[in-house]
């Protein structure tokens, strides 16, 4: 439990009562095994440094930019506007 659920009833209500049709917690026990594996880690501060250095070095095959523009290629089949210059 993560705090007072009390404000979010409906919403609980409604995944867990009513379906959960867009899957909302379909992955959450993965995502927990997940955190327990960051919080394993982090308790080594050698090795959340080195994980933390090499994360950060291999993102920038994953930038939006990239992401944008291989959508708007292979996705929506769209061109690119050049921007006039001021």
């Amino acid at each position: 439990m993560f705090g007072n659920p009390e404000p979010f009833t409906a919403i609980i209500s409604a995944v867990v009562d009513q379906g959960d049709y867009y899957l909302i917690s379909d992955d959450f026990q993965n995502y927990v095994a997940a955190q327990d594996m960051v919080d394993e880690v982090y308790q080594d501060q050698d090795r959340w440094l080195d994980k933390c250095i090499s994360s950060v070095a291999r993102m920038g095959f994953f930038s939006v930019d990239r992401v944008v523009d291989e959508y708007a290629e292979t996705i929506w089949n769209i061109e690119p506007v050049p921007q006039e210059s001021s």
